[in-house]
């Protein structure tokens, strides 16, 4: 019997069936020691039974990569709530991707959209992953001198990225800065290759 078999069996004679996936309309039992998570159906693998289900699975899954599920549940309510009062060509397009397996371009045209947004608004998010936190100061004339460069608005989207071993790259869409000081070895490593080579 292979690894995965023997795990799933484990975790079934542990926890039992689930009947996953939890959904926000079926008055459906708790199987978890929690006692937190409603919705789940065991041993009733109808679900899901509708369009409506569907796309709050694939909303489901996707947020629950990125947060704890009782923030997932807070989400998919409000999106419960704003699909009611959704203009009829809005949620038949929603639909449309379900039906077709293709919910997950939600995402992509989402970046569209924000891309298009912040053209019209003159404004841009630049990336900037740094060796070490930087200070208000420094944010404050990174901001301002990228702002300038770039002729428009700048927001800095922070992380820290210890592997880059000192110094920061810096991204805005196809527009990058690496001063880093991996990048700086990694340029050096490669220019050494390419003149054994040559």
């Amino acid at each position: 019997m292979n690894l995965l078999k023997r795990v799933y069996n484990i975790l079934l004679k542990k926890y039992g069936f689930q009947g996953w996936w939890p959904l926000l309309d079926c008055n459906g039992t708790n199987p978890t020691k929690t006692g937190l998570i409603k919705g789940y159906h065991p041993k009733d693998y109808s679900y899901p039974g509708n369009n409506k289900q569907r796309f709050e699975i694939c909303i489901g899954a996707i947020l629950t990569q990125n947060t704890s599920w009782p923030q997932v549940e807070k989400a998919l309510l409000n999106i419960n709530q704003i699909d009611q009062a959704l203009p009829d060509v809005l949620g038949a397009f929603i639909h449309v991707l379900a039906d077709n397996k293709r919910i997950l371009v939600l995402s992509e045209l989402h970046a569209q959209f924000e891309a298009l947004r912040a053209d019209e608004e003159n404004r841009i998010c630049v990336r900037v992953s740094s060796f070490s936190p930087l200070d208000e100061m420094q944010q404050a004339r990174l901001a301002e001198r990228l702002s300038k460069r770039l002729k428009r608005a700048v927001t800095l989207d922070l992380t820290v990225d210890p592997a880059l071993l000192g110094g920061a790259v810096i991204c805005a869409n196809d527009w990058v800065i690496d001063a880093s000081v991996k990048g700086q070895l990694d340029k050096l490593g490669a220019d050494l290759v390419g003149s054994l080579r040559g």
